[in-house]
């Protein structure tokens, strides 16, 4: 499945969550903050699949792909750039106004 259809994914289930429908109304300061957040999560996810490089080559050669998580991640770090991109290519406005330590 291709990123797109991830990003739409995570779109989907923000929605079903509750969450904002467009989040390029939050400040820059905060989907920056978000975007670190995801990278991190991104970050956690490509250490663990490192981790396993030992049995990720078993000898019939059978290979272990990447985690679908790694995939799901790197979908959400994309939808955060989207958001920021739009939010500067638009200059959408701040219709929410998280607190400072707000996640």
């Amino acid at each position: 499945m291709s990123l797109q259809y991830w990003k739409r994914e995570k779109n989907f289930m923000a929605d079903d969550k509750g969450y904002v429908r467009d989040p390029e109304g939050f400040p820059f300061w905060f989907l920056v903050k978000r975007l670190k957040d995801e990278l991190k999560e991104l970050e956690d996810e490509l250490s663990k699949y490192e981790r396993l490089e030992p049995i990720r080559r078993i000898p019939n050669g059978v290979f272990i792909p990447p985690s679908e998580k790694i995939v799901k991640e790197c979908a959400d770090v994309s939808n955060f750039i989207d958001y920021i991109y739009s939010k500067a290519s638009t200059n959408y406005p701040d219709k929410y106004i998280p607190a400072e330590d707000a996640g």
